[in-house]
């Protein structure tokens, strides 16, 4: 009887141990799905950023030069 109980011990170790080694994998998936995610995400946010920061110094330049041509109107 001994011997039996710690079969279904050995057994249900073995089942134990292959979840969890199911479960890791699993987990490592989603973490290099999701964190490529981010990863992308966070490269457009950056693309962004720089985009918007030469588009507001080219508005701003332009700004500059209507003003300036609107004193020189405005002078004459």
């Amino acid at each position: 009887m001994l011997n039996f109980s710690f079969l279904i011990c050995e057994l249900h170790f073995g089942m134990i141990l292959k979840a969890t080694e199911d479960l890791r994998e699993r987990v490592g998936k989603l973490k290099n799905m999701y964190g490529s995610g981010i990863k992308a995400l966070d490269d457009l946010a950056e693309e962004l950023k720089v985009n918007n920061q030469l588009t507001y110094d080219d508005l701003k330049s332009e700004v500059a030069k209507h003003s300036s041509a609107l004193e020189d109107v405005s002078c004459l």
